[in-house]
């Protein structure tokens, strides 16, 4: 696993924030009602054995909301990611 990646912890939907060989510091992300930007809320340190790797299984809308985010942090890397898998996506419609 590496940084970036989502992954299923204690249930819930998170990503790999930062990672060593055998750790990882989950987060997410949220909306600061204050000025309105995504900040990452860091969640906790677990050992890399704890987490699973989420299922890739996306819906059009899914990637869509994602292409948002990735647009409101900034993060071109993703959102080229992000185009791509919704353009497969549309190929198979």
């Amino acid at each position: 696993m590496r940084e970036g990646d989502w992954v299923v912890v204690d249930g819930k939907i998170e990503f790999i924030h930062r990672c060593t060989d055998t750790w990882a510091t989950i987060g997410s992300y949220a909306k600061d009602i204050t000025t309105g930007e995504y900040v990452v809320n860091h969640k906790a340190a677990k050992r890399i054995d704890e987490v699973q790797p989420a299922p890739l299984e996306l819906e059009k809308s899914d990637i869509i909301a994602m292409i948002g985010l990735a647009i409101d942090t900034n993060d071109t890397e993703w959102f080229l990611s992000l185009k791509k898998q919704l353009d497969t996506v549309m190929q198979g419609v």
